[in-house]
C-alpha cells in the first residue's frame, strides 16, 4: 500500500466512477481497478461495491475511506518537510539566501490545538522584556514545528512534551492539568468529587480525533474518571468548536487547560483559598470546570529550540524569560 494507491482509492470515491477517476488520475480503466483490486485484497475486505450508477463505498469502505483521507494528508505534510529540508540544507540555497545570517527577527512556533490565548502571556512578556525585538509568528502541528526548529527555519517552538528529539534542547514551560469540562446546567454535583458518574456514562463525550497524540491520552483520563467509556462520543479535531459543543449544552470534555487559557484569566478572580478548589464556577464562563488531579495523565508544554542554531544563545535567554510567568502559574494552580 502507498500514497499512489490510496490517492486513487479516494479519487474513485469521489468521482463515484472508476472511469472518471481513471480519466483525472491519467491511467487507464483496467490499471486503477487493478490498483484497486490489489488495496482491497491487501486489506482483506471490499472497499467499493458496483452497479450500473458507477460504485459506492461498502461498510468497510467508509471507515477505511477516514484512514486513507489522514494518512493522505500526513504523506504530503511529510513531503512538505521534506521540500523545505531541501530547500534550506541545500548549500546554493543558502548562499542564495544571505538575509537569514544577518535576520534580527525572531521567529516563533506555537503547535496547534494549543489556545491563541495561550500565547497572550508570552507577547505580553516579550513586549515588557524586549521591547525592541520583531517577530514572526506561525502555528502549525507540533512535529512540524520541531522539523522547522530542526531545520532553522523556526528560532523558538512550544509544543507538548510528547516527542523525543534529541537533536533539540527543550525548556520546561508549564505542567498542564486535565480538566472536565460540562455544560453549564448539568447536573454534575456540588463538593469535591464528581458525581452522578452514571448519568456522565450516558451523556455525550467530545475528543479529539486519533490524528492528536492527545487522544489516548484522554481516552485514559475518561476512563479513569468515569470507569469505562461512555456509549456517545463525537470526534472533534478543533478546540474552539469542542469548547461551543460544551457551551451549547451538546457534550462534555477533558481537556489540557493549556488549550483553553481564557479561563486562567478568571482564576485570579476567584476570592478562594489557595490552592483553588477542584470545582470552578464564574458568570463569564459559559461552563463548568471540575479540576483533576495529579494522579490523572497529563503533559508538560515545553519550550524547544537548537543547540545549532546562530542565535542559540539569545534564544535561551529569551525561553527563559518568556517561560517564567508560566512556571508561576503552574505553581498558583497546583492542587
Amino acid at each position: 500500500m502507498d500514497w499512489t494507491d490510496l490517492h486513487a482509492f479516494i479519487t474513485i470515491t469521489r468521482e463515484k466512477s472508476i472511469s472518471k477517476a481513471a480519466q483525472l488520475l491519467h491511467l487507464s480503466q483496467p490499471t486503477l481497478t487493478t490498483r484497486l483490486k490489489k488495496l482491497e485484497q491487501e486489506l482483506g475486505v471490499n472497499l467499493l461495491e458496483r452497479n450500473w450508477k458507477g460504485v459506492k463505498l461498502t461498510t468497510h469502505g467508509t471507515a477505511f475511506l477516514n484512514h486513507a483521507l489522514k494518512a493522505v494528508q500526513e504523506i504530503d505534510d511529510v513531503m512538505i518537510i521534506n521540500k523545505l529540508k531541501a530547500l534550506y540544507m541545500d548549500p546554493l540555497a543558502k548562499s542564495l539566501n544571505n538575509q537569514e545570517v544577518s535576520r534580527k527577527k525572531l521567529k516563533i512556533g506555537i503547535s496547534r490545538p494549543l489556545s491563541v490565548s495561550f500565547f497572550n502571556p508570552i507577547l505580553l512578556e516579550m513586549n515588557r522584556s524586549f521591547p525592541l525585538l520583531t517577530y514572526d509568528i506561525l502555528s502549525e502541528p507540533p512535529n512540524f514545528i520541531l522539523d522547522l526548529v530542526s531545520i532553522g527555519e523556526i528560532d523558538l517552538g512550544i509544543v507538548p512534551h510528547q516527542y523525543n528529539r534529541p537533536d533539540l534542547e527543550s525548556l520546561k514551560m508549564f505542567a498542564e492539568e486535565m480538566l472536565f469540562l460540562a455544560p453549564r446546567d448539568m447536573d454534575i454535583g456540588t463538593g469535591d468529587q464528581l458525581e452522578n458518574i452514571d448519568h456522565l456514562l450516558n451523556t455525550t463525550l467530545i475528543l479529539f480525533n486519533s490524528r492528536f497524540l492527545l487522544k489516548k491520552m484522554t481516552e485514559q483520563a475518561v476512563v479513569q474518571l468515569l470507569g469505562s467509556m461512555p456509549g456517545d462520543i463525537r470526534e472533534v479535531n478543533d478546540v474552539g468548536i469542542v469548547i461551543n459543543m460544551i457551551s451549547n449544552g451538546l457534550g462534555c470534555a477533558i481537556l489540557p487547560n493549556s488549550f483553553i487559557y481564557d479561563t486562567v484569566s478568571f482564576f485570579n478572580t476567584l476570592h478562594s483559598p489557595n490552592p483553588l478548589p477542584r470545582r470552578l464556577h464564574h458568570e463569564s464562563i459559559p461552563y463548568q470546570i471540575f479540576r483533576l488531579d495529579a494522579s490523572y495523565p497529563a503533559r508538560t508544554i515545553q519550550m524547544i529550540y537548537s543547540p545549532s542554531s546562530q542565535f542559540h544563545e539569545p534564544v535561551q535567554h529569551i525561553a527563559e524569560t518568556l517561560a517564567s510567568p508560566y512556571r508561576q502559574l503552574s505553581e498558583a494552580l497546583a492542587l
